[in-house]
């Protein structure tokens, strides 16, 4: 992520910019990003420090099209991992951020949005329309932050080491995405008019309104699940599916948003304005009502409703169903305190499933299934995985990640309790130990990382980025400079851990030994459920993390710990 690649660079860069501005003074300079430079990350690395050794002048900034939330489409289908996302406008902006902090606010743009699409699959399968709706909604986005270009690619008929197709044809027939894409281009070009309600990144209703010469288009998708919404429609209005295919418009105003965009289309002078007006009144009519579940220790358990928009209640119901047991109805009355708060007893054993249904006072209700699955926790060592048998245990998935085998990363993770401590070992084959970096870039070479989370919430839906006050995230590495040396990036840990790492050239291992005081992490309860997550990072010739393990996804990329499998202390 830095060091003599980013300065070189960064010298050509700058050569480039005078060399231009020698031809074409009056031209703008966009500075774009390189291929492959900041994969997996989210904080633009790459791009940082080859910005930070600009000296000259440019005008806008290159996106970096990996730079979001890995999603994994489907476990059966590993060829679609890194698919773009429809996290656009939080990447939008932390670029933004990048450029107020080390240039001068230059607009961001989509300098390459390619991804690897299956082309096995026939244009009606599931994971087809999951590309369009986020390739349609990455554009619609883009669009109305104000990028102001927007480069995407897929290159027809290239398998790379039999793992990725890049191509666009299903036999003789065309992918969704084609004609997907091509309606959202027309919707995009010659706007001269933008306006949006897209809330926050993470808001599920997305509206955009694009104003364009005599005409008007009203788009509306969402960004998970579909969504109510009721619009007071002007006379006159088209309705259009994501494909530009006519649907019908219901009198009433009453539609369904979903994943993929409906386009509303209105023609005349006055086009954009009443269309606005539509934007402006739209009411957002999804279920208020939030359930969460969370798990206290042993068998407890509170089911969680709350209303983010009134901390007061009305009459409000609740149905719950544990596995096969019978019905359990409870009631929370007009005007009581929210959240409300229920607790269960958990059967045992683990994957039990919890059935809420909650009714408001309307009679709008919503059913949510919770399926709990965790690892209970022996005294003493317990084996939490093995790593580096197959090539899918090794991310990134790229092909032309040079990953040779277990010899070349590889290893075992254990986790040992006592009453006191938690002991996390972790025995890494690796057939080079490389780590060149100081303490504030222990991730940049080879190292042990890992988070704990003690506070285990379940709730549809939700992967809100970051850590809680609680949770911790610690790395390990053995550096050539410092020798051992940890680093923690969460919640500080308030002593020196006692640990050891040890490189046995002869065997190409490398030993994390870590003893952690369980009060210190905030598991002091016995029978208490927490997440877990780790990564073991290779770095092959000293020149940064070349790839890495990962128990799961949530700790390499946009930190979400929603995302860690779950455990029970014993």
């Amino acid at each position: 992520m830095n060091g003599p690649v980013c300065e070189s660079i960064a010298q050509i860069v700058n050569a480039c910019i005078r060399a231009a501005k020698r031809v074409c003074p009056e031209k703008p300079i966009a500075v774009g990003r390189t291929s492959g430079g900041d994969c997996y990350s989210n904080n633009f690395g790459f791009s940082r420090n080859v910005i930070k050794g600009l000296t000259e002048p440019y005008d806008y900034f290159g996106m970096d099209c990996y730079t979001y939330q890995m999603r994994y489409l489907s476990a059966e289908n590993m060829p679609n991992i890194g698919s773009p996302n429809r996290d656009y406008q939080g990447v939008f902006e932390r670029a933004r951020a990048v450029t107020a902090e080390l240039g001068k606010g230059q607009l961001p743009f989509v300098s390459e949005y390619g991804f690897a699409i299956d082309n096995r699959l026939a244009p009606d399968d599931p994971l087809q329309q999951e590309e369009s709706a986020r390739m349609t909604s990455a554009m619609l986005t883009a669009k109305l932050l104000g990028s102001p270009f927007f480069s995407w690619f897929n290159t027809y008929g290239c398998v790379e080491s039999g793992v990725f197709d890049y191509g666009m044809w299903h036999e003789q027939t065309p992918m969704l995405l084609i004609p997907a894409m091509a309606q959202a281009t027309q919707v995009v070009e010659g706007v001269h008019q933008p306006a949006a309600r897209l809330g926050t990144s993470s808001a599920n209703l997305k509206l955009g309104l694009f104003g364009q010469k005599d005409r008007a288009v009203l788009a509306l998708w969402t960004d998970r699940t579909p969504n109510p919404v009721r619009l007071q429609l002007p006379a006159d209005v088209v309705g259009l599916d994501f494909l530009g295919n006519p649907a019908e418009l219901p009198a009433d105003g009453q539609l369904t948003a979903s994943l993929l965009p409906t386009y509303i289309v209105l023609e005349g002078e006055t086009a954009f304005e009443q269309l606005k007006e539509t934007l402006e009144t739209a009411e957002d009519q999804s279920f208020l009502l939030k359930t969460a579940l969370r798990l206290e220790a042993g068998n407890q358990a509170t089911i969680v409703i709350d209303n983010p928009e009134s901390s007061l209640s009305g009459n409000l119901k609740c149905d719950l169903r544990i596995g096969d047991a019978p019905n359990s109805a409870f009631t929370h009355a007009d005007g009581q305190p929210m959240p409300w708060e229920i607790p269960v007893v958990l059967p045992e054993g683990p994957a039990q499933q919890l059935s809420v249904t909650t009714i408001d006072n309307s009679g709008q209700q919503e059913t949510i299934l919770f399926t709990l699955n965790f690892n209970t926790l022996a005294h003493g060592r317990n084996h939490i995985v093995s790593f580096g048998d197959a090539r899918q245990d090794i991310v990134p998935p790229d092909p032309w990640i040079q990953w040779s085998g277990k010899d070349d990363l590889g290893g075992e993770v254990f986790l040992t309790c006592d009453q006191e401590t938690i002991t996390i070992e972790a025995v890494v084959t690796d057939d080079r130990h490389c780590h060149n970096r100081d303490i504030t870039e222990l991730w940049e070479g080879d190292c042990f990382q890992f988070a704990f989370v003690p506070a285990v919430r379940l709730a549809p839906r939700e992967m809100n980025p970051g850590y809680a006050p609680g949770d911790s995230e610690f790395v390990f590495a053995l550096t050539a400079s410092n020798g051992p040396t940890w680093q923690t990036y969460a919640k500080p840990y308030p002593a020196e851990p006692e640990y050891t790492i040890v490189r046995d050239e002869e065997t190409h291992t490398t030993t994390y030994r870590i003893i952690l005081q369980r009060k210190l992490l905030g598991l002091d309860k016995p029978g208490q459920f927490f997440r877990f997550c780790c990564v073991v990072f290779d770095d092959d010739e000293g020149g940064g993390q070349s790839y890495y393990y990962q128990l799961s996804p949530g700790v390499t990329v946009t930190k979400t710990p929603s995302q860690f499998p779950i455990f029970r202390l014993p």
